[in-house]
């Protein structure tokens, strides 16, 4: 076959929504592309409600009614339209991201597999995990375990899903230090005036939380929080939107603390927001490691943070900020005083967590998804 007539190479790139792509798969694409291979993205569209996000990066997209809700029954249909086009898109790769979407596309994915084509799934955190509810488990756990059995690589992002899958019957588990930050973005970002953009006091000690609102990043607990920290000029801003949003401001004002906690709703300015703020908060409870938390000390921001998988592969107690139970207020409250009263040990964390989060470099991240390809000889 000459050069001329060999054939390029084709992945594509499966997620329930297309933020989801646009967040977290650039660099895998990049990637790609330096290799020559086309890369073609399948999601639902959800841009309208990300402003600023897009994924122009791919070189074709395709409309798919993913659902996340488990019982939806577009799932049929999304089934149909996902098998149509494996089966007519020659694909070398099926790369699959989110649990039901996941499952869907490794379904859909059977006959091109037998055919030739290779499935890989990037697990972004098991629904099952250490000290997860037992409906997870008697219902996720056997899913992805003969999910499996048409999968010919996983990935993971956190350690404890690492070891999780090598009980699996995918012949290849490979773990990545997550999906990759670019650290040196975050480090050198300006800050930005933020009592100006919010109208906050001058004086006013500002932590940041970020995360859709959805149960899972559960801001309850840090609203909550926020009612015993009211003698203080402590205020938080939440960056996201989400489901929640109602439900959560009428917890503030319910709480009293309706001034000093700020909704921003969805922004792409996060790191000039981490660089205005003096902590942050991530006190969610799943996380398939929670790059937000990574990203937050890249900016050099000290981190309150849930106990929990994921979250536990980076974060040192004390050393990095401080660790909570997820359901626990009266700890956050305390570990938010003590970094509130300390000025000294907020710089010494500070300083260590820039340089911590290198381990979790973009780079590093890409290095290691290459060798994966390279194991199923499709670069």
């Amino acid at each position: 076959m000459t050069e001329q007539n060999k054939k390029v190479k084709r992945v594509l790139l499966v997620a329930s929504v297309s933020s989801h792509i646009s967040q977290f798969h650039r660099p895998l694409v990049d990637m790609l592309h330096k290799h020559g291979v086309e890369v073609h993205a399948a999601s639902h569209n959800n841009l309208n409600v990300k402003p600023g996000l897009d994924i122009d990066f791919v070189d074709k997209t395709f409309e798919i009614p993913f659902s996340r809700s488990l019982l939806d029954t577009s799932h049929v249909k999304a089934y149909r339209k996902i098998k149509e086009l494996i089966d007519s898109g020659d694909y070398d790769i099926i790369h699959c991201n989110t649990p039901i979407a996941s499952v869907i596309t490794r379904l859909a994915a059977r006959k091109a597999r037998r055919q030739g084509a290779k499935v890989i799934y990037t697990a972004h955190g098991f629904q099952f995990f250490k000290g997860s509810s037992k409906l997870d488990w008697l219902i996720f756990y056997p899913i992805e375990k003969i999910m499996s059995r048409y999968t010919d690589l996983i990935f993971t992002i956190n350690k404890e899903d690492y070891q999780r899958a090598l009980n699996f019957h995918t012949s290849t588990v490979v773990y990545i230090p997550g999906v990759g930050v670019d650290t040196e973005r975050f480090r050198k970002a300006e800050p930005m005036d933020l009592c100006k953009e919010y109208n906050i006091p001058k004086d006013a000690y500002i932590m940041l939380t970020v995360g859709e609102l959805f149960p899972r990043k559960n801001q309850k607990v840090l609203i909550d929080a926020m009612m015993q920290l009211r003698d203080k000029p402590i205020y938080l801003l939440i960056c996201g939107n989400g489901i929640l949003e109602d439900e959560l401001k009428k917890q503030c004002k319910e709480n009293g603390v309706e001034d000093r906690v700020i909704f921003a709703g969805y922004t792409r300015n996060i790191p000039a927001i981490m660089k205005s703020c003096k902590l942050f908060l991530f006190p969610s409870v799943r996380e398939g490691l929670g790059l937000a938390g990574i990203e937050a000390m890249a900016a050099g921001l000290p981190v309150i943070s849930s106990n929990i998988n994921g979250i536990r592969d980076y974060m040192i107690d004390g050393k990095m900020g401080y660790m909570c139970d997820p359901h626990d207020t009266e700890a956050f409250a305390k570990a938010i005083l003590k970094l509130y009263n300390d000025n000294e040990l907020c710089e010494v964390i500070s300083a260590f967590n820039m340089e911590h989060a290198k381990k979790f470099d973009y780079k590093k991240s890409e290095e290691t998804i290459e060798e994966g390809y390279r194991l199923l000889h499709v670069l």
